[in-house]
């Protein structure tokens, strides 16, 4: 769906883990700050505050993908899940890491 082919994928993807790696962290070290802020003591509140994050910022900014570049949008539902699981598990760790 993203217009990619397999050969050029799979030889981009060595830095493409490295860079998500690196953002990760910065989410998390952001999300992190939010959910002290917020006071998060328990999992749920950790999930909560990680989904209302992720549907203000993430799944909207997301979204140009659908509108101005006219891809699918199971291709956003599968970019948006993506970050949708990963800041709620960032947030479960981070909510009980305290």
């Amino acid at each position: 769906m993203s217009g990619v082919d397999g050969a050029k994928f799979n030889k981009g993807l060595p830095k493409a883990l490295v860079v998500d790696g690196i953002l990760f962290a910065v989410m998390a070290l952001v999300l992190d700050q939010v959910l002290r802020a917020w006071g998060t003591t328990t999992l749920a509140e950790g999930a909560s505050v990680s989904f209302i994050i992720w549907f203000g910022f993430i799944a909207t900014s997301l979204l140009h993908s659908v509108t101005y570049e006219c891809r699918p949008l199971a291709f956003y539902a599968i970019n948006a899940g993506y970050r949708l699981v990963s800041i709620a598990i960032m947030g479960v760790i981070l909510t009980l890491w305290k």
